[in-house]
């Protein structure tokens, strides 16, 4: 034992003492490296009193051991019970030996002793079975006072790992334990749901309640949770080398556990409280939808009317206190006002119910599986109006009844192929299926299109329809006589924009004419009639000149006569194309140059999509490459009426090219994107959104439903209003951008 620490320092590596193996050291100090890299204590004797340093090992050579002096009390009771058991053991085999020998002997005084010697082994041996059940209390006391003794160590180094640790990461230990505290909070206002049993759901006071406040607290929570790892992340960081960096490393560990301890508790709340509020949502929502749909089937008539009814005339939704008004009158259903928040949340947007929602909710359709009559009257034996082919829908305008005579479940309803109402048979007394349920009849359109305002898709248009806008379809589909669809390529003479256009569509209407064009070979006048006897010149055409024939020809004194337009000055007359002596002066050339008869869409696809821009009557365009023809046999026509504004009329359905698709009301997001307040964002200077406009963020994969819309416009493209799947937010998303990218895809439904 020396005066200092330093070996490598004469006046401090003088020797106080000697120790001899066995002296018992207390440690007054941490094990510290000298110069030399010796580690060295500082001590004090326990017998002598005295204070130096020691040098405690090097390089795996240990000079000493910790010392406890439990340890050596419980070595020397270790000993005596050692001693102890090695008697017991001597004594009972030195016995065992004797009865073994007395046994071989048969006579004399130690065969004598035999059944004395037997009792005294069986004395041995129980004392031996004593012995091993203190020998194991021992070992067990033993173990567990090495645990505890363990714990108080472990503890004690953990409080002062703490201690040290705490000057560094005092404000993370402080937002931790704030954060912990708020987490219990969430957990435990959740109990009177997460408690609760599949069983049990149905007994959960103001579960809408608690769910939102769970959700709030929860928020908070989570607020503090990542403020705590924010400043455990920065303290931790900024300890310096020289510091406790072990002390910190350990804490930061016990942080962290704690912190994720806190975000399960937040977690399992909230999942909790939801899956009741799902499930009972779920249940109660379906028991109003049969309750309606049952009361609307019972009352007759269509949905549209049901809607007028209970909503007003012009509206587009039922005000929420309106529909919980018609609810109650329901006899069949029981709703307490608890289970109709959920349902209310769940149903309702912007409190109201929506048109297409509660359309949805009460029309029932229907799709014919197999070829059966319609009937004026609910008697089978009434006269057929007609037969109802496979794959007609039919909307049911009243419950289904049973035909007791016949066995046979019939309905009445009313086909949209001709709006013919009457009675069907949902299935025969065999069990046969006539009629299957199938949703209402919905298309999007996947290329923009004109709606036609007659039967006759060659009649005159209502508008045109945009890609993207949803039809909902009243009447059809009625087969149209098929044809030739023939479309080009061309470069408009306006502003050069390229892209395709139908010149003829397959009902024969002529949507764009070939301009033909006439060049001169031999000078002749331009006059100002049709009779070359009575009219005036208005100038001459020169030979190499170009006009384009405008109107004939006829027949005037034995000379052909066309009615033309001058390409070099515009001049209009009329012009002989051959004399009555058969002269000719102008000849029919080839031309690539149309005019638009149709306002139609300038397709940036042949297949569809959307249109580069509209081309308008009277305009001009130059075919580039060559005409395409594509046979559209199988054609169908559909009444529909337009979401978006509720115009009404005819669309072609062609068999390919999918101009048309199956829709439903449920979107999901392809492309991360924003909820905004109102249709038309307004913008800040910077050319970002005004400050309140957006409600949030839409993440990629989220789930929407259609409300309203959709809407279009040239800069934000195609528009709707959607609440979302995830947490009831309503506002408006971007289906399709101005660019033609697509933002949200629709599921079909």
């Amino acid at each position: 034992m020396t005066e200092g620490a330093d070996l490598s320092d004469e006046a401090q590596k003088k020797e106080i003492k000697a120790l001899e193996p066995g002296a018992i050291l207390d440690s007054i100090e941490d094990i510290k490296p000298d110069a030399t890299g010796m580690a060295r204590l500082k001590c004090r004797v326990q017998e002598s009193g005295e204070v130096g340093y020691v040098t405690r090992g090097h390089r795996q050579v240990f000079n000493m051991r910790i010392y406890n002096a439990n340890e050596a009390s419980l070595k020397e009771l270790k000993d005596v019970l050692f001693k102890h058991k090695a008697e017991i053991d001597g004594g009972l085999r030195k016995t065992n030996l004797k009865i073994q020998e007395a046994v071989r002997q048969k006579e004399g005084k130690l065969f004598d002793k035999k059944a004395e010697l037997e009792e005294k082994a069986k004395a041995i041996e129980a004392l031996a079975k004593e012995f091993a059940e203190v020998d194991k209390a021992f070992n067990q006391a033993k173990t567990e006072l090495a645990s505890r003794q363990e714990k108080l160590l472990r503890s004690a180094r953990e409080s002062k790992s703490t201690v040290e640790a705490s000057k560094v990461l005092g404000d993370a230990i402080t937002k931790t334990k704030a954060a912990e505290s708020q987490a219990s909070e969430v957990e435990e206002l959740g109990k009177p749901l997460t408690s609760l049993t599949a069983a049990e759901y149905e007994k959960a006071t103001d579960p809408a309640e608690t769910l939102a406040q769970v959700e709030t607290k929860s928020a908070a929570a989570r607020t503090a949770l990542d403020e705590a790892r924010k400043a455990l992340k920065e303290q931790a960081a900024a300890v310096d080398k020289d510091g406790p960096v072990a002390a910190v490393k350990m804490e930061q560990g016990r942080l962290e556990r704690i912190l994720s301890g806190a975000q399960a508790k937040c977690s399992g709340a909230v999942s909790g409280c939801r899956r009741v509020c799902v499930n009972l949502t779920k249940a109660k929502v379906t028991a109003v939808e049969d309750a309606v749909r049952a009361a609307a089937k019972q009352k007759g008539g269509s949905g549209e009317d049901f809607f007028k009814e209970l909503a007003g005339a012009g509206q587009d939704s039922i005000p929420s206190k309106k529909f919980a008004k018609y609810l109650s009158s329901l006899k069949d259903l029981q709703l307490s006002a608890n289970h109709q928040k959920l349902v209310f949340k769940e149903m309702l947007s912007e409190d109201a119910l929506p048109k297409q929602r509660f359309l949805r909710l009460v029309q029932q359709f229907y799709r014919c599986v197999k070829d059966i009559g319609i009937t004026p009257d609910f008697d089978i034996g009434a006269k057929t109006i007609r037969k109802v082919a496979s794959g007609e829908i039919l909307e049911a305008l009243e419950a289904a009844k049973m035909h007791e005579e016949s066995g046979t479940l019939r309905i009445k309803a009313r086909t949209l192929l001709d709006g013919q109402a009457g009675w069907i048979s949902l299935k025969g007394n065999a069990g046969t299926a006539f009629l299957e349920e199938t949703p209402k009849p919905y298309l999007i359109c996947n290329a923009d299109m004109p709606m036609y305002k007659g039967e006759l898709s060659a009649g005159e248009e209502v508008r045109g329809l945009k890609t993207q806008e949803v039809l909902e379809v009243l009447e059809g589909p009625v087969p149209e006589k098929g044809g030739d669809l023939i479309r080009i390529q061309a470069k408009a003479k306006k502003d050069g924009k390229t892209g395709f256009l139908i010149i003829k569509d397959p009902t024969g209407a002529i949507l764009a004419e070939k301009d033909t064009k006439y060049k001169c070979k031999q000078t002749i006048a331009i006059t100002d009639s049709v009779d070359v006897m009575k009219s005036k010149v208005v100038r001459k055409i020169e030979v190499g000149e170009l006009v384009a024939k405008l109107e004939g020809p006829v027949e005037s004194s034995g000379a052909q006569r066309i009615r033309a337009k001058a390409d070099k000055d515009g001049v209009e007359g009329w012009i002989t194309v051959k004399g009555n002596a058969g002269t000719t002066y102008v000849e029919e050339t080839p031309s690539k140059i149309y005019t638009i008869k149709k306002k139609q869409p300038l397709l940036a696809k042949m297949e569809g999509g959307p249109a580069v821009r509209d081309v308008a009557v009277d305009e001009v365009v130059e075919m580039i490459g060559n005409l395409q023809t594509e046979k559209a046999d199988g054609m169908t026509r559909l009444k529909c009426k337009a979401l978006s504004d509720g115009a009404v009329g005819w669309v072609i359905q062609r068999p390919k090219g999918g101009n048309l698709n199956v829709w439903g009301p449920h979107y999901r997001a392809i492309k991360e994107a924003t909820v905004d307040k109102s249709a038309k964002v307004a913008k800040g200077e910077d050319g970002k959104p005004a400050e309140g406009e957006v409600v949030r963020k839409l993440d990629k994969s989220e789930g929407l439903e259609l409300l309203t819309g959709p809407v279009f416009d040239e800069e934000a493209g195609v528009r709707a209003k959607f609440r979302c799947d995830k947490d009831k937010v309503v506002g408006w998303v971007t289906i399709q951008d101005a660019k033609g990218i697509r933002i949200l895809s629709a599921s079909g439904k």
